[in-house]
């Protein structure tokens, strides 16, 4: 008679720590279970491969596990081979219930790791060792979670990706790179033009995407939670964040070891500047938090603040508010508040150090939108040219520079080739060579230096439709007197550069950005000024 040898499933669960220890990866594992069926004589009939982490997740939400067990009860293997226990259970909970199953099922269960006990065998002195070495696991994967978190930690200490899902961005593994998701990217350039230049709140920019039919990342609404976490987040200016703890809603911050790097794997869409704008706004809008002073906040915000300066001393004038107190004929008291940027020179002046700043603010935006209807599109877009022409020579000058290098590198290589023809001494050969091989690099390295500035010319460009979107913008400054206060505020933000005050009078100075859409920097300002009186 014949007996046939028993048969065997191999179980395996990827480690995430697989890739620091070795005896942890898939291979290893499979291997060490095929030596360990071969050395019994076991019939290996399938391979069961758990590809996801088993931490903090119940029996029941395994379907690799269920699909074992189910095997085991149905008399499909006679046997189970794994290469630790900690890769078929890690808690009490689910040992017993396991070992239950096998042992209910005849199913001999095999660790491929001479260190482990044996499963489901043995009296009560086993059954208690087999407790007691779960436990243990229970409490290593603390320590393991440890380990990962600061081996992780280095290597974002060190500029490298260690995960993360950004909307708009996608990693690709083969150039290592976070790459563009076209619908996504056009996504979150709108939300930071909505919130930094339309004045909307995270809520009314979560309707509003909702209303146009845009969907998150995984296919759902937009909520204000979503929006927030977007504008939150460093990586649009091309600083990648790891491990910082958010605080909680209305409680202190909470001290964090994380890191926050400048990397070359990410294309930014937004400049470290407005960025911090961004969050100096969310700061400004976001309510009491628990535990702060009640400090009395000024009925006006100071729309000029960091903008006003003294014409005499030129030194930045600061905003202050306070309270006069005057005393009625009838005894009774009358408490005015008021409102003025303060010039804390102490050297005589001939004008006053200060001045109303409701009124300046009044007075800026009154005029502000007074000179815009002057402005001459087609003057300044000449200007906007102008200022274009300028850069684009001190580029294409860097290109002939980078070009006229690569020829003389180029003639430096025949030179050398000519060399290695002429002589048979080995040595000078290599040398040669290795010659040869620096200067093909030098050159490289210009042709990647062109490569780069060509792509910038292409798309620094102003056209008039450019120009006329700015000034279609800016126009609607009309209806200030309509406008909330944090809408006054990203006008003034993102036009005036500098009102200088002279006592009667105040010369004010607009400034026009021109942005380069490949670097998403400043590479020219257009100035404009006018005067006030006050």
């Amino acid at each position: 008679m014949v007996i046939s040898a028993k048969r065997a499933a191999i179980f395996m669960r990827r480690s995430i720590e697989d890739k620091i220890n070795e005896k942890l990866s898939l291979s290893y594992q499979e291997k060490m279970c095929r030596d360990k069926a071969h050395e019994l004589g076991y019939e290996i009939v399938e391979v069961i491969t758990e590809e996801v982490s088993a931490y903090n997740v119940s029996i029941q939400d395994r379907p690799k596990l269920q699909y074992l067990l189910n095997a085991a009860m149905d008399g499909d293997i006679d046997a189970l081979i794994c290469w630790q226990k900690s890769r078929l259970v890690r808690s009490l909970e689910d040992i017993v219930i396991v070992s239950e199953v096998f042992n209910k099922s005849n199913c001999e269960v095999v660790f491929a790791d001479p260190s482990e006990l044996p499963m489901g065998k043995g009296g009560d002195i086993d059954i208690l060792m087999n407790i007691m070495s779960t436990w243990r696991d229970e409490a290593e994967v603390a320590k393991l979670r440890s380990r990962i978190k600061s081996h992780l930690r280095q290597r974002a200490k060190d500029g490298k990706y260690v995960g993360g899902i950004f909307t708009g961005y996608q990693w690709n593994k083969h150039t290592k790179r976070m790459e563009f998701v076209p619908e996504e990217i056009d996504i979150v350039k709108r939300i930071f033009d909505l919130y930094l230049y339309e004045g909307l709140s995270v809520k009314q920019i979560a309707q509003n995407l909702n209303e146009q039919g845009y969907k998150t990342k995984k296919m759902k609404k937009f909520l204000p939670y979503s929006i927030s976490k977007i504008l939150k987040s460093k990586i649009y200016t091309g600083y990648y964040r790891w491990g910082f703890t958010t605080s909680k809603r209305r409680a202190a911050p909470i001290p964090s070891e994380g890191f926050e790097t400048k990397v070359d794997w990410v294309d930014p869409i937004i400049t470290l500047e407005d960025w911090n704008k961004v969050q100096g706004i969310m700061i400004s809008r976001s309510g009491k938090k628990r535990g702060s002073k009640n400090n009395i906040i000024p009925k006006s915000s100071f729309l000029l603040s960091d903008k006003v300066y003294c014409g005499h001393c030129g030194k930045k004038m600061f905003g202050r508010n306070g309270c006069t107190t005057y005393k009625r004929k009838d005894g009774t008291q009358r408490v005015t508040e008021h409102y003025r940027y303060f010039c804390n020179d102490t050297s005589p002046h001939p004008h006053s150090k200060r001045v109303d700043s409701k009124m300046l603010d009044s007075l800026v935006f009154k005029h502000l939108a007074l000179e815009i209807r002057k402005i001459d599109k087609d003057s300044l877009f000449l200007e906007g040219k102008k200022e274009l022409e300028f850069v684009t020579k001190h580029l294409y000058d860097e290109i002939k520079e980078s070009q006229s290098k690569i020829e003389k590198i180029s003639t430096a290589i025949e030179n050398l080739l000519i060399n290695i023809e002429k002589t048979t001494d080995v040595d000078l050969v290599k040398i040669y060579g290795d010659r040869i091989k620096e200067k093909k690099l030098d050159a490289a390295e210009y042709k990647e230096k062109i490569r780069v500035i060509q792509k910038k010319l292409k798309t620094i460009d102003v056209d008039k439709k450019d120009l006329e979107d700015f000034l279609d913008y800016f126009s609607s400054i009309d209806g200030y007197n309509d406008f909330s206060q944090e809408r006054k505020r990203l006008y003034i933000e993102n036009l005036v550069e500098k009102v200088e005050f002279n006592g009667r009078e105040a010369t004010v100075t607009l400034r026009w950005n021109l942005k380069d859409k490949f670097t998403f920097e400043n590479f020219a300002n257009i100035d404009y000024n006018f005067e006030i009186s006050i």
